[in-house]
């Protein structure tokens, strides 16, 4: 895990910060291949990878909420980008699904309640690590509510937009067939 950098408004910075979720890791393997592939190695590449990318330019600061194959608890992982004031959470994640032949790539963002039944479902699964966390329903209510103020209107739709182009960009470039 990267340490927090001093605090400074953002408008006092040039380069904006983006923090980057590794999504699982440790004792959460999170989605299991067939071939046994674990998909906190995966998010971990990929979340590197991303940094690397991100970095190059000098463009962005970038921040991993971990560095390593540790675990992180999901309300730490928003904490250390809100203690960072990181302008952008990026989290990776791949889902398994029962299905083999199925493949693609979603791209979520912030709402108040899940696009369709299968977003929900989605949203269930990742959620269920809260178990691993030995999280009390007080701890996981005061998570909600944490969750629920970061709701803004502003900052779904900003993650709307920002979704959409993402979206956009991987159509372009990722070959699934």
């Amino acid at each position: 895990q990267d340490p927090a950098p001093p605090r400074e408004a953002p408008a006092q910075r040039v380069r904006r910060r983006i923090m980057i979720d590794a999504g699982p890791g440790g004792k959460d393997s999170g989605a299991v291949g067939r071939r046994g592939t674990m998909e906190k190695d995966v998010n971990l590449r990929v979340a590197r990878e991303l940094a690397k990318l991100l970095k190059e330019d000098g463009v962005f600061e970038v921040l991993l909420t971990r560095g390593e194959d540790t675990f992180v608890p999901l309300a730490d992982r928003s904490r250390i980008a809100n203690e960072a004031d990181a302008d952008l959470f990026i989290s990776i994640h791949c889902n398994g699904s029962p299905n083999s032949g199925e493949s693609g790539y979603e791209v979520y963002f912030l709402s108040e309640k899940a696009s369709d039944p299968g977003a929900q479902r989605t949203a269930e699964m990742e959620n269920a690590v809260l178990e691993l966390e030995g999280k009390s329903v007080e701890e996981e209510q005061q998570a909600v509510a944490i969750l629920h103020a970061m709701q803004t209107t502003e900052n779904i739709n900003s993650g709307s937009e920002l979704a959409a182009l993402v979206a956009r960009s991987l159509q372009k470039r990722v070959d699934l067939e």
